[in-house]
C-alpha cells in the first residue's frame, strides 16, 4: 500500500465551491486572503468582480464591537507632563504603524487622569511595542505583566525618580 501525502489544510478546496472563498470584513475593508488579515485593496476589487468574496467581521472588529481589550498601557502622568500632545501624536503613529504591518493590530483608546494615562488596545503585543517606544523616547522604568490564564498584558511606564 502506498503511502499517500496530504496537501496542507490551507490547500485544501473549499466544500461549497472549487473556486477559493476570501472573506472580506464589512467594518473595515480588510480582506482574508491565504489565512491572514491584510489591507488589500486591489485583491477585494478582484475577488469582487469574480464573486468569490463573503462579508464577515475580521477578529479586530468582532473584539471592538464586544469591548473586548488585551492589552492596557498605563503611563504616569509625571512623563506624559513633559509633552501632552507630543507623546499622544507619538502613540497614535507607532499604532499606525503596526496597524500597516498587521490589520489586527489596533488603538482603542487613550484616556487621560490627574495621576496617569490608560492607553487601550486590541492586542498585548501592541500595547507592549507602544511602552517600549515611549520609554525609549520619555527614559522610563517600564514593566510588564502578562496574564498566565487569558490573552492579556498590562504594561506599566513610570517615571524614573
Amino acid at each position: 500500500m502506498k503511502n499517500i501525502k496530504q496537501p496542507p489544510h490551507h490547500h485544501k478546496p473549499n466544500k461549497d465551491s472549487k473556486k477559493p472563498n476570501h472573506e472580506v470584513c464589512k467594518r473595515c475593508g480588510i480582506i482574508l486572503h491565504r489565512g491572514r488579515w491584510q489591507k488589500n485593496d486591489a485583491l477585494v476589487k478582484e475577488h469582487k468582480k469574480l464573486k468569490q468574496l463573503t462579508t464577515t467581521l475580521c477578529p479586530a472588529c468582532r473584539m471592538e464591537k464586544e469591548g473586548i481589550v488585551e492589552g492596557v498601557l498605563t503611563i504616569d502622568r509625571a512623563i506624559f507632563d513633559s509633552g501632552t500632545k507630543e507623546i499622544q501624536n507619538e502613540i497614535r503613529n507607532i499604532a499606525k504603524l503596526e496597524n500597516n504591518r498587521d490589520p489586527l493590530k489596533r488603538l482603542i483608546g487613550i484616556s487621560l487622569s490627574k495621576d496617569k494615562v490608560a492607553v487601550n488596545t486590541l492586542t498585548k503585543e501592541l500595547a507592549v511595542t507602544i511602552g517600549k517606544h515611549i520609554k525609549k523616547s520619555r527614559k522610563g522604568k517600564l514593566q510588564i505583566h502578562y496574564s498566565p490564564h487569558e490573552d492579556f498584558a498590562e504594561v506599566f511606564l513610570k517615571a524614573i525618580e
